[in-house]
């Protein structure tokens, strides 16, 4: 009883005081009010009248409980989020205004800003005597913007000012120049709305067009696919794709005459996966690797690429992966890695599954702070050092001590195993001192080196240690790392997967390998065979909605929430029930672009179409999958056959022997200069007004 009534304290103490200052919890005790049950000692005990919001419980009465449905409590927690909501609201705004003007002031913008201060700019001249805006048009009078669909409306109304024959106030109202604009776009393909891109834009602009009399030119024609896929596409499409505000309009795909000869491997198949371990029977990542093991060096399934007529075998280069979100690649990549076939991935860089990177980090992270024990450890301990902790143990009895600034007497030692530590202890000493007049990227640079990386580790995914030095430098650049600390804490962000980098040159864009990659990073993609792969989820509206019409730009905050917990996706910092209207039309918006998203992942394929289909309801592929689809495993021959990838051996250790003897840089002195550094103003120049 002492915890239940310490408990009712608490939550007591909670509601006798100042709501105001402390909505949250009042809003949550409230609403817990209706899980909670009452005995009659409890209600003695607070001395509370309560029964205007209990009432009796159970068969006989034992307990008081709260309705699910209590208007009056419902009321109350409906008042107080609205003020929570105003007062947040308020305050962000002015906060807005604030800031932004500090940034303005500091030159600190971000490419938000760049795109609103000129636009503007642009406005203000146009309602002047637009001679800035003739003035850019004489230095750049043509203007092609590609991909049109996946712009802003600010970027919409900088290129109508910028090519105003007659500069207005009114963006649309500006007649650009003839021959000045020329747009690309399908309106079908706009899936960036999360960074700002809005169909609305691409199809009001269109509209101008048409109303200048200025040409509308339809490229309708499929030269990427088989005649196979565009009837289906032509059939699927038409019925999901409609005309509304928030659609791109689809029109059917003029087919080719594919009657006559061999059409190879096509269509469109099913198959049954799912996600995660639901179903491990059908794991979405092992159905995948059985496809490519049934399809790759069979002779059964050849296809016809491009303008070479003649059948060849599918190949690993030949099949793309496409993950409708990045959290489900790493487990395809894995069980694909796992039976040894080779796979190129997009969208996500892996910096914690690099192993070459790891072993770099934990001798970095050590030479960076000499005080932190547990990183030396892990240095020692580590691959490239490789030492046993019989060896330290044996080093410590021998009176020798795990520092980077104390020696050892290895002269009175007579302990083999000691010995060995004081030899790799001494040469990561040496790198020590070296890094002290290092920069972050050079010491990066200088370990990978002088421990040959590369020949005791897998030289695989070696672009991704490369990538790394190229963004320690970048961030030397930039102020964000300054010392070597801030090297090793940049490099345990990359390990950690929190620092949202997304692109990585590859080192191996032509090798044979099956590419993944996320939905948002395949468009202008193709591939002869393309997967879909299993993702179930709901369509939800975000947290905003921004509607740009004649009259300016509304925004409607419908809740903020900064927790970063997958448990708290229904928990809000605050939130209103004020835009219900503009709440739907956000729905309506994030289904559309939902249904854009899956046209776009279908279309990528040139000869065959591999779609999870699992009975699943939130199935994001369900609306083009049918009964009538052939499943792939019923369809294609069982017995798998393989063609193995045998890569060309290289032994690291002859290239490191190699480098130390014949690489150019060695020998700096044979060195000659390419340019010459002359000093304008001691340069002679001859005056035109010299007589």
């Amino acid at each position: 009883k002492k915890v239940i009534f310490k408990g009712i304290d608490l939550k007591r103490n909670i509601i006798e005081k100042n709501w105001f200052e402390n909505i949250s919890d009042v809003i949550s005790f409230l609403n817990s009010c209706k899980k909670n049950r009452l005995t009659l000692s409890a209600t003695e005990y607070t001395g509370l009248d309560v029964c205007e919001y209990f009432l009796p419980g159970g068969k006989k009465g034992n307990w008081l409980e709260m309705p699910k449905e209590n208007g009056k409590i419902d009321l109350i927690c409906k008042q107080l989020k609205e003020y929570k909501y105003s007062v947040s609201i308020t305050f962000l705004s002015k906060a807005a205004e604030a800031l932004a003007e500090d940034l303005r002031l500091t030159g600190k913008l971000s490419f938000f800003d760049c795109l609103y201060y000129l636009r503007n700019m642009l406005k203000k001249d146009a309602e002047a005597d637009g001679r800035l805006i003739r003035y850019i048009h004489d230095r750049h009078s043509y203007f092609l913007v590609d991909e049109f669909q996946d712009t802003n409306p600010l970027q919409a109304e900088i290129i109508f000012y910028l090519t105003s024959e007659a500069p207005v106030p009114e963006w649309s109202e500006c007649v650009p120049v003839p021959g000045s604009l020329f747009i690309v776009g399908d309106p079908k393909q706009s899936i960036y709305r999360f960074s700002g891109a809005d169909v609305n834009a691409f199809n009001n602009v269109r509209r101008l067009f048409e109303r200048n009399g200025d040409g509308v030119l339809k490229l309708t024609h499929n030269f990427r696919s088989t005649a196979d896929l565009c009837k289906y596409y032509n059939r699927v499409f038409e019925t999901t794709l409609g005309e509304g505000e928030n659609e791109g309009t689809f029109e059917k795909i003029p087919l080719r005459d594919e009657s006559s000869g061999d059409k190879g491997f096509s269509g469109v198949f099913k198959y049954e996966g799912w996600p995660g371990d639901k179903k491990p029977e059908c794991a979405d990542s092992n159905q995948i690797v059985g496809i490519v093991k049934k399809l790759v060096g069979n002779d059964k399934y050849m296809i016809i690429d491009g303008d070479n007529k003649e059948p060849r075998r599918i190949r690993y280069g030949d099949i793309m992966v496409i993950s409708f979100f990045k959290k489900e690649i790493e487990a395809i990549m894995t069980a694909l890695e796992n039976e040894k076939i080779p796979v190129r991935v997009e969208g996500k860089v892996l910096f914690d599954a690099n192993e070459a990177l790891a072993e770099i980090s934990k001798i970095y992270s050590a030479v960076s702070d000499k005080d932190d024990s547990i990183s030396l450890y892990g240095a020692l301990t580590g691959k490239l050092i490789g030492l046993t902790e019989d060896q330290l143990t044996a080093y410590r009895n021998c009176g020798g001590r795990l520092s980077l600034t104390r020696g050892f007497d290895a002269e009175n030692c007579d302990d083999a195993k000691a010995l060995a530590v004081h030899e790799k202890m001494e040469k990561l000493r040496e790198l020590y001192f070296k890094a002290q007049n290092l920069s972050p990227a050079a010491l990066f640079s200088e370990t990978a080196e002088r421990y040959k990386v590369f020949e005791y580790l897998d030289a695989e995914k070696l672009e991704i240690v490369f990538f790394t030095l190229e963004l320690l430098r970048d961030a030397e650049k930039s102020g964000t790392v300054v010392s070597l600390k801030d090297g090793a804490e940049y490099l345990s962000t990359l390990m950690g997967m929190k620092s949202g980098q997304e692109r990585c040159l590859s080192l191996t864009e032509n090798t044979d390998a099956v590419f993944i990659a996320n939905l948002h990073k395949v468009k202008g993609l193709e591939a002869p065979v393309v997967i879909l792969a299993a993702y179930s989820s709901e369509a939800k509206p975000g947290n905003l909605r921004i509607e740009h019409g004649d009259c300016g730009t509304k925004g409607y905050i419908f809740r903020i929430n900064n927790h970063d917990d997958d448990d708290s996706a229904n928990r809000f910092d605050f939130s209103t029930d004020s835009y219900e209207s503009e709440l739907k039309l956000e729905t309506e918006s994030a289904l559309a672009e939902r249904q854009r998203l899956v046209y776009v992942a279908a279309t990528r394929a040139k000869n065959a179409l591999i779609i999870c289909a699992n009975g699943n309801k939130k199935n994001v592929w369900n609306n083009i999958v049918s009964d009538s689809i052939p499943d792939f495993f019923d369809k294609v021959d069982s017995d798998p056959q393989t063609v193995s990838v045998d890569p060309i051996p290289v032994e690291a250790s002859s290239l490191y022997d190699e480098a130390a003897k014949d690489c150019v840089l060695n020998d700096r002195e044979s060195e000659e200069s390419t340019c010459s550094v002359e000093n304008p103003s001691r340069m002679l120049r001859t005056s035109k007004l010299t007589v």
